[in-house]
């Protein structure tokens, strides 16, 4: 009863994570900062504040129209999720990663639809580190493992060994640099024309309809760590900033509020995987003792059935005939 318990609490705290990356699920509710309560869409106020930022930054919204006019007509969720199983075939996920798979896959696909998103390697980076963190363990494989990352990959068109060699790549860049300042002015220094990852920050910086999502989000903070800066609101509005990403859709206030879900329930992850490890060491224990246990119980009947085999090969023996009694 126990067990089952700790095994319904891990799955809660698994899906809990999970579905932290998608709440609000539309691209377009998802990417767009809060109102005020005292802001409302209608106001002067509000209706200011958009012609201000839209004459600040000179952007033409007939460039979003044209965009969306291009585009194809957008995949359904069930067409990602059709694609996947399609994909991966009729071998069941256990749980609780089938509700990560789910899950990642939903935040993906709604990021990728919006006509506004772009793909580049720190959204890669946020992909292969959502997926690893909550994988971590799985109990077929690694190869196993390997093979679902690639049809979560493919079912929202993306090549999986691109996004690896990108996240990879962007790794490598981080830990070349000296630490959070010197990362700060090379995004500060990325000017058009530049190649690699100097290249994808430039773009970020002159795409004036540039969208975060909460996938790009985990890159990031990905980047933040591996550069030893702790996560705060100054920080990821300083990192932001530099990327010329504050008054864009989404912007620091939110990408930070996305942290500070991500990381409680990451740590609540954490504590789930040592209960579940813990869980695992009992399980073979008691399996050990079980086995032992059936060994020891066929090694004593075999000894008992091997007692009156003995005994009775003894009686049988012929017994000795005395001398003389034939010729008398």
């Amino acid at each position: 009863m126990k067990q089952a318990l700790l095994v319904l609490m891990a799955v809660c705290a698994w899906t809990r994570l999970a579905h932290a990356l998608i709440t609000g699920t539309s691209p377009y509710h998802s990417g767009m900062r809060t109102v005020s309560p005292h802001t409302h869409r209608g106001s002067s106020l509000r209706r200011q504040q958009a012609v201000t930022m839209l004459a600040e930054k000179d952007i033409d919204l007939q460039v979003l129209k044209n965009q969306a006019g291009a585009a194809t007509k957008a995949k359904t969720l069930s067409d990602s999720t059709r694609a996947f199983y399609s994909l991966w075939g009729a071998i069941p996920i256990m749980e609780p990663y089938r509700r990560v798979v789910d899950e990642l896959l939903t935040a993906a696909h709604f990021a990728k639809v919006d006509v506004r998103f772009t793909y580049d390697p720190i959204f890669a980076l946020g992909f292969a580190t959502v997926f690893d963190r909550l994988t971590d363990g799985y109990p077929p494989g690694e190869s196993e493992k390997q093979r679902l990352f690639d049809c979560l990959a493919k079912a929202v068109d993306e090549d999986p060994s691109k996004m690896r060699g990108d996240a990879q790549k962007l790794k490598e860049w981080v830990t070349g640099k000296g630490g959070s300042s010197e990362i700060l002015s090379a995004f500060n220094a990325a000017k058009p024309g530049d190649k690699g990852i100097e290249g994808t920050i430039e773009s970020i910086k002159a795409n004036p309809l540039w969208l975060y999502n909460r996938v790009w989000g985990v890159g990031l903070y990905t980047m933040m760590e591996m550069a030893n800066t702790e996560v705060t609101q100054e920080s990821v509005t300083e990192w932001m900033s530099a990327l010329d990403c504050n008054y864009k859709f989404g912007g620091p206030k939110k990408c930070f509020t996305d942290y500070t879900v991500w990381s409680a329930n990451l740590q609540r992850l954490r504590e789930v995987q040592k209960v579940f490890k813990e869980m695992e060491i009992r399980r073979k224990k008691d399996l050990a003792e079980k086995l032992e246990a059936r060994a020891k119980e066929l090694q004593e009947k075999e000894s008992k059935l091997g007692e009156p085999a003995t005994a009775a090969s003894t009686s049988q023996e012929p017994a000795p005939v005395a001398s003389g009694s034939e010729s008398s």
